[in-house]
């Protein structure tokens, strides 16, 4: 049966699919099955039988495993709690030179001037935000003093303060500055 007469008479068929893919492994040998994959040509996606093409030409996959690694990557992103924490000690910061950058373009048509201890202070406070937000992100020991330190101006605020402040109490923001995986959460 031609593929044509197959792709007319049962476009969805499983059988067809391993049926073409034995086809191109067995009775094609004279086929050149490097032009199947060939980077300028349009692979057709008018039958569910061209998805199968890597079936056959490729061994199976326990043979290329790579080994396993002795210790395992870190993982990228922290915590869901830990993330909120330094995000929010990065929004402090970002708003602090907003508001740095805002005061003086206001101020710069008035009589008012400040001396450049004002925006070195300022910009120490924005520094400071930023680095805890990386340090709590990256899980630096110090990380965990600083985000205490930068909390306490959250209180002023109780809803956003308590709720950070239970964060930064849990055991899984606790364990996140250990180096120590979490244990994994019961069956």
């Amino acid at each position: 049966m031609r593929f044509e007469e197959r792709k007319t008479e049962n476009r969805f068929s499983v059988a067809a699919a391993e049926s073409q893919a034995e086809s191109r492994t067995v009775g094609g040998a004279a086929r050149d099955l490097s032009a199947l994959n060939a980077p300028g040509k349009p692979r057709s996606t008018t039958h569910p039988a061209d998805r199968f093409d890597f079936v056959a030409l490729h061994p199976p996959g326990d043979r290329f495993r790579p080994p396993l690694m002795e210790s395992p990557a870190p993982p990228s992103r922290p915590p869901a709690c830990v993330a909120l924490v330094a995000r929010t000690h990065w929004l402090v910061g970002g708003i602090v030179l907003v508001s740095l950058g805002l005061l003086r373009w206001l101020t710069e048509k008035f009589p008012v001037e400040f001396t450049a201890r004002t925006y070195f202070i300022a910009g120490g406070f924005a520094a400071l935000y930023c680095l805890t937000g990386l340090l709590v992100w990256c899980g630096a020991p110090t990380g965990r003093f600083f985000s205490r330190i930068c909390g306490l101006i959250y209180l002023s605020r109780p809803r956003l303060g308590s709720h950070l402040w239970e964060i930064m109490d849990s055991h899984e923001f606790q364990t996140h500055f250990t180096g120590k995986p979490p244990p994994p959460p019961p069956l």
